[in-house]
């Protein structure tokens, strides 16, 4: 393919899902997408997730007031301080909502690999209460399609770097990175472009999609197409002390 074959494909796929819905995809638009995920490995969009070396998070606001809350906590058990470990997982089926990797109906665990990030994706207000269940991974080993990855490995910075091709498929994963960031308006079409670029990530067999957070800097969030491989080992509540913004004026 050429360079600039991969030049507007993210905007291209987005209008032809949003007006022509009903309608394949032809195979000249999908064709980057497709070349991006099989040389996912030499372009560094691979993370092996570890069962001895990673643990997930997810959080879920926890709708107590305080006296509630020390009510409750005097008689739970010590593992699981926030939601028991049935609702610390991913949601059944007949509460599986549209969302970015998944449709209504489908499972998917959304979860961040460290407690902030989770907290944070849930939007807390000041003064709430958040459940954060910590989960484990029943298998050795899990492979993700990581949008996240920043290329460590010089010589492969440069081979990439003097390949016109390549460096744009490194750019693609870029824009596709940041369909994923972007905040739910309200309509299904917000989720048009990720769940199509999910299905194609599932069907070159990846267990599921890291993503950057948007609410987070730093931080990364994970789509996991295999829920039940991850079990929830005990959750806690934190409390929302302070909400703290960084700001800077922008000149024009």
């Amino acid at each position: 393919m050429r360079v600039f074959d991969y030049m507007d494909c993210v905007p291209n796929v987005k209008y032809h899902l949003e007006h022509f819905k009903n309608e394949p995809i032809s195979f000249e638009l999908s064709q980057p997408f497709d070349n991006l995920i099989t040389e996912a490995s030499f372009l560094g969009f691979l993370l092996k997730l570890r069962a001895d070396k990673t643990n997930l998070y997810r959080a879920r606001i926890y709708p107590k007031n305080d006296m509630e809350i020390e009510f409750i906590t005097n008689r739970l058990s010590h593992v699981f301080q926030g939601y028991d470990k049935e609702r610390s997982g991913a949601p059944g089926q007949n509460f599986a909502k549209n969302n970015r990797a998944s449709r209504e109906g489908e499972r998917c665990l959304y979860a961040a690999l460290d407690l902030i990030t989770a907290v944070q994706e849930v939007r807390p207000i000041l003064d709430e209460y958040v459940s954060v269940a910590k989960l484990k991974l029943m298998e050795s080993n899990m492979i993700i399609f990581d949008l996240t990855r920043k290329l460590s490995n010089h010589l492969l910075v440069s081979i990439i770097n003097h390949d016109p091709i390549n460096q744009a498929m490194k750019e693609l994963g870029v824009a596709i990175n940041n369909e994923f960031m972007q905040p739910y308006r309200g309509s299904d079409k917000d989720y048009g472009f990720t769940q199509w670029f999910s299905d194609k990530v599932k069907n070159h067999r990846y267990q599921g999609i890291a993503y950057s957070s948007a609410l987070h800097k730093g931080g990364s969030n994970l789509a996991i197409f295999s829920p039940d491989l991850w079990e929830p080992i005990n959750s806690r509540l934190v409390k929302v002390s302070d909400i703290k913004y960084m700001i800077k004026t922008v000149k024009i």
